[in-house]
């Protein structure tokens, strides 16, 4: 299953949203089993109402997508950068490595090794 991923800044919650969309638009049942790690699943399904994962259109692209739902993501990070401004490269890379673990991305180990 090829998909394509791309992130975009939310108006409304102010942080970056991982947002995905297979070739062929798989169901949000088989995307959860593609792409969450099984043992982030169940963590997963239970955020929010609608569960981590949601469905819209693509702020860009107009195209239907699934997204990471953001409205925890300020929680998430909370206390990551101990009260300091982290440098937008940096806050991207603590995000990316929090939030995409959720869709079984991870941030390669090569770029985290000899940052300050």
């Amino acid at each position: 299953m090829d998909i394509i991923f791309s992130i975009i800044l939310s108006k409304t919650y102010s942080v970056p949203v991982l947002w995905f969309r297979a070739a062929s638009m798989a169901s949000l049942d088989e995307l959860y089993e593609v792409l969450v790690p099984p043992h982030l699943s169940d963590s997963v399904r239970d955020v929010g109402v609608l569960g981590g994962i949601s469905q819209a259109y693509h702020p860009l692209t107009e195209i239907p997508a699934y997204f990471v739902h953001p409205c925890r993501t300020h929680e998430a990070l909370r206390g990551v950068d101990d009260g300091q401004n982290l440098p937008a490269e940096e806050y991207l890379l603590v995000w990316f490595g929090i939030i995409a673990a959720a869709v079984g991305l991870y941030v390669p180990s090569k770029l985290i090794c000899g940052r300050k």
